[in-house]
């Protein structure tokens, strides 16, 4: 479960840290998603595709090398651009339908992700891979496992193929997951209250449910993201689940959001921008629910949360650039990650935390 619902919290993040772009609706129609105090709209999908495999790292020990082809060189004046998100997800879960902003305690995980952007180059990065000296006494067994050539806490290494340089509706599609687990409790303020209403959990038989997810924010936020997840959390499989009112593709909200519905309609994304104090934001949408064994319960997997680092007048947001063949970022009590590639690169990299709210199901 948690895996899962990791995977999708980066997609999440990519959109409030601004990794990816919202594009239009390809079908053209246009499907109205929400109805709201503040209504907003429309709906929008993120594919991440797994990076192949080979690579070289750095060579000291206990890292394991090897070599490669050597990247060609770029015309001059021409640079590959490449992102690297670290982000620490504090998390709170819950099993109630309501949540009352108070202060809670937090588990943090840690994930980074790298982007290769698009740009003038069109090129791939050459021979990417991952390294992490952990500075934890564990760390979650759902670290991602394909690609992972050294788990030998506390060093770790993932090797990846050729990254090329894709995207879908402008997003980037070229991403690396690995999320390790603090496992210590951090106690931490969301700043909104909350509440995932459904008009009908039991279902004998196939039936339609009504979610309404309202947050109504006690503080100003900025960049907060609903992820929703049909068949995710615990008891996510008791049904087979699917958005039956919104239509697959990416939309622009009328307030700025950027809202997405994936391919297999099982998970719904929304990323707002800005809200104000105490006032309730709405989001409404239909769910065709055909249990797997009679007579359950159900109700979608959601988690709200925010990035104070996205917000540009945060004082708290940490992040660079250099020029090279690898980036190396060490993280306090946690441990170093260190990216590297075959080749010259241009890397921007962010470091920031995200606070979330989980409604376990």
């Amino acid at each position: 479960m948690f895996n899962f619902r990791k995977t999708a919290f980066v997609f999440a993040i990519s959109l409030i840290l601004g990794i990816t772009s919202c594009g239009p609706n390809q079908s053209g129609t246009s499907v109205a998603v929400v109805t709201s105090t503040s209504s907003v709209s429309e709906t929008s999908i993120i594919t991440a595709t797994p990076l192949p495999t080979q690579t070289q790292l750095p060579t000291e020990t206990p890292f394991p090398t090897f070599t490669m082809t050597p990247a060609p060189t770029l015309p001059q004046g021409i640079e590959n651009l490449i992102r690297v998100d670290f982000i620490n997800s504090v998390e709170f879960h819950t099993k109630s339908q309501e949540f009352t902003n108070q202060e809670v305690p937090g588990l943090s995980h840690w994930n980074t992700i790298f982007t290769n952007q698009p740009d003038q180059s069109k090129a791939p990065v050459y021979g990417l891979g991952l390294t992490y000296l952990s500075e934890l006494d564990r760390i979650s067994s759902n670290i991602r496992q394909e690609f992972l050539i050294k788990a030998e806490h506390p060093n770790y290494a993932w090797f990846f193929e050729d990254v090329p340089e894709e995207t879908v509706h402008d997003v980037y599609k070229s991403e690396a997951y690995v999320e390790t687990d603090e496992g210590s409790s951090n106690p931490f303020t969301p700043g909104f209250d909350a509440s995932i209403i459904t008009d009908v959990q039991s279902f004998a038989e196939a039936g339609t449910q009504t979610v309404i997810i309202t947050i109504t924010p006690q503080q100003k936020l900025t960049f907060v993201g609903i992820t929703v997840h049909l068949n995710g959390g615990p008891h996510g499989n008791v049904a087979n689940a699917e958005i039956s009112n919104l239509s697959p593709g990416e939309y622009k909200g009328k307030l700025g959001e950027q809202i997405s519905v994936s391919p297999d309609k099982k998970n719904l994304f929304i990323s707002i921008p800005s809200l104000e104090t105490s006032q309730p934001y709405s989001y409404s949408f239909s769910v065709n629910v055909v249990p797997n064994t009679p007579n359950i319960n159900y109700r979608p997997y959601v988690s709200i949360g925010w990035l104070p680092q996205s917000d540009p007048s945060s004082n708290n947001q940490a992040f660079g650039t250099l020029t090279g063949n690898s980036l190396e970022h060490h993280i306090d009590h946690m441990g170093t990650w260190t990216w590297s590639a075959n080749g010259n690169y241009s890397w921007e990299w962010h470091d920031g935390t995200g606070y979330y709210v989980d409604f376990d199901n």
